[in-house]
């Protein structure tokens, strides 16, 4: 993608791509994550510079910002039983059908977390 796209630009090809649907398959989902964690580990001194240049934070408080790359670890070791379809309950009038519930994304990021310190 080139940085002289503006961000609606981007956005608008963040959701055709999302509309493929390949943001649905497991694997492809895991490479990203992979993908994201190294360039977090690959640019690491840049992010901390980043965020004392911007935030005035200290060494120390800039590498919490970069702590998310190892949260990715987390997240590859659990995403196969957090992705995993789950039974769930129907009501009586529908019997004897069976329901499941189905996580997958839903837009076009690939991570949202609230996470503050």
């Amino acid at each position: 993608m080139s940085a002289s796209l503006s961000i609606p630009e981007i956005l608008k090809n963040q959701r055709q791509f999302f509309a493929t649907g390949k943001t649905r398959e497991l694997d492809f989902r895991i490479e990203q994550l992979k993908r994201l964690q190294g360039a977090i580990a690959d640019r690491e001194g840049e992010i901390l510079e980043a965020v004392t240049a911007d935030l005035g934070r200290g060494d120390l408080e800039a590498y919490i910002e970069v702590l998310v790359g190892r949260h990715i670890d987390y997240i590859l070791k659990h995403i196969k039983s957090w992705t995993k379809r789950q039974k769930v309950s129907t009501s009586l009038a529908q019997f004897p059908a069976s329901a499941y519930f189905y996580p997958e994304p839903l837009g076009v990021a690939l991570i949202i977390s609230p996470w503050n310190y």
